[in-house]
């Protein structure tokens, strides 16, 4: 989710969603427990049946959110680790970058950990749980958003990270201009309504500079904080449609915020004049693509994105080469961008499932 925080990207996403990164059920049948608290954590139950003979990946995901897109990215590390009786335990920093470094150095001192899964708040702030995380011999894969200091570099930057699952914040905020370019045809200026997970988050403020430079005649009137949850995002909207009454695009995070202003607009009777853009090609942002209450959004594929990190990190855990070393989350799978004309190729991973 934050790709589209994105994202991310979810975009987060949203999250519903991600909630693509925001607070909502889980997406699959896992059992994880998040520790949201410094230094604690639940175990997964992970399974002990040794299929392989591999060596146990006991992984410390760390999270910059928990949510019902990252625990189905959690479910896909655990569809790579279990079966040679490996487990996962969930970290949530919830955001907060002092809280996310702290996990990681209780997770390393534990003893318990033999990989690490980071997605970190911001790239720069996942460098000092790499670095504790080498200083004890343990590997890291990232996901989502790279760690170090380019959020477009696909190949590890920091000493210590033995893959990256990640999505080039260039070319996941190119593709949501692309998608809020089709729904702005016609209208000059256009006046869009956007998102952002945080004020510094990388992935999501990306997209709306993107929006602002390459959508012919947008005019981004307002921009609000969402943090991946649908339910700020339900009580900042109105306002913000106050505000903006002739605002004609809502460019969210991922697909559960854009959803959550249905209501809104029904009661402001706006709902399909303001065409909604989601990110993370959640269950029901198809199934609300198909009957046309949103516009678009950016695929992903979180259990394949965990599944993909997952392999790495065992991988390492056994003293192997970890091949391939990256993976472009963007490009995983396919359709990449889900629309009407493209809804019905798409195969959705994460979020609520969609009735019938």
């Amino acid at each position: 989710m934050r790709s589209s925080r994105v994202l991310a990207l979810g975009a987060m996403l949203g999250a519903v969603a991600l909630t693509a990164a925001g607070c909502g059920s889980s997406g699959g049948d896992s059992s994880t427990s998040a520790a949201t608290g410094s230094g604690t954590a639940a175990s997964t139950g992970a399974s002990t049946t040794v299929s392989s003979g591999g060596k146990p990946a006991k992984v410390a995901y760390v999270t910059y959110a928990m949510n019902d897109y990252v625990s189905v990215e959690v479910d896909g590390v655990k569809k790579a680790v279990e079966p040679d009786g490996g487990s996962v335990t969930v970290f949530n920093a919830n955001f907060d970058p002092q809280k996310m470094t702290q996990q990681c150095q209780d997770a390393i001192s534990s003893g318990r950990y033999n990989g690490i899964v980071i997605a970190p708040v911001t790239a720069p702030t996942g460098v000092p749980c790499v670095k504790a995380a080498q200083a004890a011999g343990i590997p890291v894969v990232t996901i989502e958003i790279q760690v170090g200091t380019s959020t477009e570099r696909m190949d590890p930057q920091v000493e210590g990270v033995v893959g990256v699952v990640g999505f080039p914040t260039s070319q996941n905020a190119k593709k949501i201009a692309g998608l809020t370019a089709e729904a702005c045809k016609g209208q000059d200026p256009c006046k869009i309504i956007g998102e952002v997970a945080t004020p510094d988050d990388p992935v999501t403020n990306q997209v709306i500079d993107t929006v602002k430079k390459d959508v012919p005649g947008a005019d981004v009137v307002q921009t609000v904080v969402g943090q991946y949850d649908p339910s700020m995002i339900a009580k900042a909207f109105p306002d913000a449609l106050s505000a903006h009454p002739d605002a004609q695009v809502f460019v969210s995070a991922a697909d559960s915020q854009a959803l959550a202003v249905v209501p809104a607009l029904k009661q402001a009777g706006k709902l399909g004049r303001v065409k909604l853009i989601g990110s993370g090609g959640s269950r029901l942002g198809a199934k609300a693509i198909a009957d046309g209450t949103m516009f678009g959004t950016v695929a992903n594929w979180p259990l394949q994105h965990g599944e993909a990190a997952g392999r790495m990190v065992v991988q390492a855990v056994n003293g192997e080469k970890v091949d391939p070393q990256s993976v472009n989350a963007l490009e995983i799978d396919t359709p990449s961008l889900v629309t009407k004309a493209t809804v019905s190729q798409f195969k959705p991973e994460w979020g609520a499932e969609r009735p019938g």
